[in-house]
């Protein structure tokens, strides 16, 4: 899905920034949200999918992401940039299907720069569990919006 390093950065940010607002506002999208796509941020319709599936599929992305959540910690004590950070990477990895290297590479570089020092060893190793879990039973579960104009 994703190939031009500069350009899968540019989208990362502009994802996770997304995701991050998201969160912050508690908000689902609709059929009309869509303007926010082109109004406030650069996505192509690619991007617009891949969020569309992402926002779909949060319920499902965040159970997943509690499977790897040590005991000590919940995923409502990681702060919205952090769970954006960690729904972003769980998408790429699962629905996007980039490597996991990659993903986790650039997802730390991000909580590094936006999270705190706590959570961003535990970012990397709940995205290093979910890349490399062979229990795929969940991914019936999800779903796919197809939008188009």
């Amino acid at each position: 899905m994703i190939i031009n390093s500069s350009n899968a950065l540019h989208k990362r940010t502009e994802r996770i920034f997304f995701l991050y607002r998201n969160y912050l506002f508690s908000k689902s999208l609709n059929d009309s949200d869509q303007e926010i796509f082109s109004k406030e941020y650069s996505f192509d319709e690619e991007q617009i999918s891949f969020i569309n599936d992402i926002i779909a599929n949060i319920d499902t992305l965040e159970t997943k992401i509690k499977e790897f959540i040590p005991e000590s910690w919940t995923l409502e004590r990681f702060n919205y940039i952090e769970k954006a950070i960690l729904l972003n990477g769980i998408s790429e990895i699962i629905i996007a299907k980039n490597k996991l290297e990659i993903v986790i590479d650039e997802s730390l570089n991000f909580a590094k720069k936006y999270s705190s020092s706590e959570a961003s060893p535990l970012i990397n190793a709940i995205l290093d569990k979910i890349g490399k879990d062979k229990n795929d039973s969940f991914l019936s579960k999800l779903v796919f919006k197809k939008i188009g104009k």
